[in-house]
């Protein structure tokens, strides 16, 4: 740790904000939780997301699972695929707003959110706007409208 500098003043925080991945999956492969929507830490809710992910493909893996155990004209690589397909087409867009959404809340915090200046109500109002939008989700529905849509992709 000689290679530190004593006094750091400096804290980095990376995410993918500027840089999403085009796609969480390509083939047989699928990026989730930090790997797919890295994120700032001003949230606090990062690791629930990658849980949310979790739940999410959990379900789709077992529905994937019973559709090869039935009678389906599928192959393997055609039912993995369409799993991770619908993956992303359930997740990317709540997780891209997570991103985007801990960066601004990291600006509130800083009072340096554009349009926001030094308004404490509207910058409290901002902040729990997107924390209910965080806390106030059923994962189980959501997972649930995942099996849905892949049930489509197999019929």
């Amino acid at each position: 740790m000689n290679l530190l500098e004593e006094n750091l003043d400096r804290w980095a925080i990376f995410d993918l904000g500027d840089h999403p991945l085009r796609t969480y999956h390509k083939g047989r492969l699928v990026m989730s939780g930090d790997a797919a929507h890295a994120t700032s830490p001003h949230h606090g809710a990062g690791a629930g997301f990658c849980v949310e992910d979790s739940a999410v493909m959990a379900e789709l893996l077992d529905a994937a699972a019973k559709n090869l155990r039935g009678e389906t004209k599928m192959s393997k690589y055609d039912v993995l695929e369409a799993s991770f397909a619908t993956f992303e087409a359930v997740r990317k867009e709540r997780t891209q707003w997570f991103v985007q959404s801990s960066r601004l809340q990291g600006d509130l915090y800083e009072w340096r959110a554009e349009g926001y200046g030094l308004d404490i109500e509207m910058i409290h109002r901002k902040a729990k706007e997107c924390n209910d939008k965080i806390w106030k989700v059923n994962v189980k529905e959501m997972a649930k409208e995942a099996v849905e849509k892949l049930d489509k992709r197999f019929n």
